[in-house]
């Protein structure tokens, strides 16, 4: 973990770094796990953001729904899994995964996870502690952020597909604004290790999926494109790009972010190029994010006229839970499903709203397709 302090909003500074131990390799980044059934789910839980003024009973068979109903083998947290709160209130909330039917759970972290009253190493040193968690960190290591880490999901001896979850950490380190802060050069250099290593251990390039919790750039540019209608290519700057398919919606307000301009996502600084990466490298095949909680608008987006017929699917995920701001019947969780050979099966959304008695019947969901085809 290398970072530089900077405040949150006013609260906590981070931790600051120490050099490398030369004991750390690639394979200390990896939890594995074996393929169940014909296929796993993983379900996307972003932005739970429980606080003091949450009722934590309500919003704990609340995820237990989500997550009995979607039948996930594995949940990823994708930031903000509290705004301001204790370390009651974060552990209640890794109690109820750990009490779930999950097989296992891992966590990104988003800007807020670490403004509570506790030491910000807190969340990490929680989470690491149940045994379902399959989140790792090295808190000396030289990629930048907290917990970054890979979940290699295995059959027959070989890598099916891997999860990635980055850290897409908080601000902007360049100074005290509102600006946010994106997935640094030498985390993108790691994750073409790492994706790499997976390369040489299967003798072929293995598809992946990536969790983080502040948006791209690219999420921007697939959405000025499937608004304009643009089929094929452009090569216009202000929407760089071709979008295969789309779906959902953006509810964010307008503001703006200089070199990207008006627009509807909480983006970081700059397109720090991790995009660009990840599809040179022709591995990663959807990118799930949380952070701007009234979008969940999903794109099939390629940057590179070469990679037409090889998108990545870009999506929100739906916020899971009541926490902060949402959009009203826009609440739930992202389910994607992975095949026996490793390729995404399929992507849905799982929509549910909050029932008063706490008690939820199969009518409360609502199933959707995210693509007819990825």
């Amino acid at each position: 973990m290398r970072s530089s302090i900077k405040l949150a909003f006013g609260l906590l500074p981070l931790l600051c770094a120490c050099a490398q131990p030369a004991s750390i390799g690639l394979d200390d980044y990896v939890s594995e796990i074996p393929f169940q059934g014909e296929t796993m789910k993983v379900i996307q839980l972003a932005d739970t953001h429980w606080t003091f003024g949450s009722d934590l009973d309500e919003e704990a068979a609340y995820l237990n729904a989500l997550i009995k109903e979607s039948g996930a083998d594995i949940a990823i947290l994708t930031g903000d899994q509290i705004l301001g709160g204790n370390k009651r209130i974060y552990t209640r909330l890794l109690d109820t995964l750990q009490e779930s039917p999950l097989s296992y759970f891992a966590l990104a972290w988003g800007n807020h996870d670490e403004q509570g009253l506790f030491d910000p190493d807190f969340p990490t040193n929680l989470a690491l502690s149940y045994d379902k968690c399959l989140n790792i960190d090295h808190p000396n290591d030289d990629v930048f952020g907290r917990s970054n880490f890979v979940i290699d999901i295995t059959k027959g001896g070989k890598i099916v597909h891997e999860l990635y979850v980055l850290d897409s950490n908080k601000l902007d380190p360049h100074g005290f604004s509102l600006a946010y802060d994106v997935i640094h050069e030498d985390q993108i250099e790691w994750y073409e290790r790492m994706v790499n290593r997976a390369k040489d251990i299967n003798g072929a390039i293995v598809p992946s999926s990536a969790f983080f919790h502040i948006v791209l750039w690219q999420y921007e540019y697939a959405y000025r494109l499937a608004m304009k209608g643009i089929e094929g290519y452009s090569a216009d700057p202000s929407h760089p790009g071709g979008v295969i398919d789309y779906s959902g919606e953006m509810h964010e307000e307008i503001w703006e972010i200089p070199g990207l301009g008006e627009t509807r996502t909480y983006a970081g600084y700059e397109d720090s190029g991790f995009f660009d990466k990840a599809e040179e490298l022709g591995s990663t095949k959807a990118m799930f994010v949380g952070h701007d909680h009234k979008n969940d608008f999903c794109a099939l987006y390629y940057g590179s006229k070469e990679k037409e017929d090889d998108p990545i699917a870009l999506c929100y995920g739906l916020k899971s839970g009541q926490g902060l701001t949402y959009q009203a019947g826009h609440l739930g969780a992202n389910v994607m499903e992975i095949g026996s050979d490793g390729a995404i099966a399929s992507l849905k959304r799982l929509y549910l709203d909050y029932q008063e008695d706490n008690v939820y019947e199969s009518n409360d969901f609502t199933w959707e397709d995210i693509f007819d085809a990825i």
